[in-house]
């Protein structure tokens, strides 16, 4: 299994004891508290502008801040991997056996799919702001760029 890999290699787990789920939540916990961290690190950077009184080591600077970027979210990505595998672990197994709990399963499945329906609607509409948005600043910075 790749993912106790994963976990035996980063010490959350000894390779000789299968993980049980109380001891797979706290590590979930601890993952989730690294995730938070990370994120902030990531806002901070990004909160960070370049500065335009060094304009020669703009380029480098700002190079230096994409793969900043970039290392941070493959590490935020990476522990989102690893806390599924640890949520996955601590889930109970136990199905429904019940015609009630079923029927109750396919109205949330049914009530799910509308979700997910209405968030890829908000999802479209975010984009065309966001598009909407990037030539607005397209168009003021070539208007700050002018000679004047």
């Amino acid at each position: 299994m790749q993912g106790l890999e994963n976990l035996t290699g980063q010490g959350l787990i000894s390779p000789t004891q299968a993980p049980n789920p109380a001891s797979s939540c706290r590590h979930g916990q601890e993952v989730l508290v690294e995730i938070m961290t990370r994120s902030a690190d990531l806002f901070q950077i990004l909160r960070q502008g370049p500065g335009l009184a060094n304009r020669p080591n703009m380029i480098a600077s700002l190079e230096e801040r994409k793969s900043k970027i970039k290392e941070t979210l493959l590490l935020i990505g990476d522990m989102f991997k690893r806390l599924k595998e640890l949520e996955e672990r601590s889930r109970p197994r136990a199905r429904p056996t019940t015609p009630e709990a079923d029927e109750q399963l396919l109205k949330m499945i049914n009530e799910r799919d509308v979700l997910v329906a209405r968030i890829k609607e908000k999802n479209q509409e975010v984009k065309c702001i966001i598009d909407e948005l990037r030539d607005i600043v397209w168009d003021v910075n070539t208007m700050l760029a002018l000679p004047t």
